[in-house]
């Protein structure tokens, strides 16, 4: 099997098993609106428009495999992530980074993590 033909078919059993249609019910109960297709009208986006996205994000992650370890792309609450050998869909809803280097004076010595 060539690559191409891989990333057919993993992209594929995740459009399968994901639950686009609890998504769009989230999107629609958040009145979640994306921008239209080049019209400049926001409206929450059909069940069809986010699996054409999620695809889109896939086949991107996807196209990676076996030249980076890890890689992702993000758009609309879409993440699509290649992690080694696994391809895998996210619908994020919330999140939160902190870093250190926020909180930590340059001219000090940064702490060590007791991790």
């Amino acid at each position: 099997m060539n690559k191409e033909e891989l990333i057919d078919k993993m992209v594929t059993a995740v459009m399968e098993d994901f639950d686009f249609d609890r998504v769009h019910r989230v999107m629609v109960n958040l009145n979640w609106k994306w921008d239209g297709i080049g019209d400049c009208k926001m409206t929450v986006p059909s069940s069809y428009r986010l699996m054409k996205r999620a695809e889109s994000l896939l086949r991107d992650a996807a196209q990676h495999y076996g030249d980076k370890e890890s890689y992702s792309c993000s758009s609309g609450g879409f993440m699509a992530r290649l992690d080694g050998e696994a391809l895998t869909l996210h619908f994020i809803l919330t999140e939160m980074t902190s870093f250190a280097s926020d909180f930590i004076d340059i001219d000090e010595p940064c702490p060590k993590a007791d991790i």
